[in-house]
């Protein structure tokens, strides 16, 4: 059984949400890629930034 979602705050790093999700870090860089792609933002600060506001 896996968690609920992984907060935001803990994805600046692979490695932790990968080990928390028991998912490889590849998997996890990709779908981060795609979650930034699919929100409109270039990196990680701007979706941190604009999910601030």
């Amino acid at each position: 059984m896996r968690p609920g979602p992984v907060p935001w705050r803990w994805a600046t790093f692979d490695a932790e949400p990968a080990a928390l999700l028991t998912i490889a870090e590849p998997t996890t860089k990709t779908h981060v890629k795609r979650i930034l792609v699919k929100i409109g933002a270039r990196d990680r600060v701007q979706a941190s930034s604009s999910r601030a506001d």
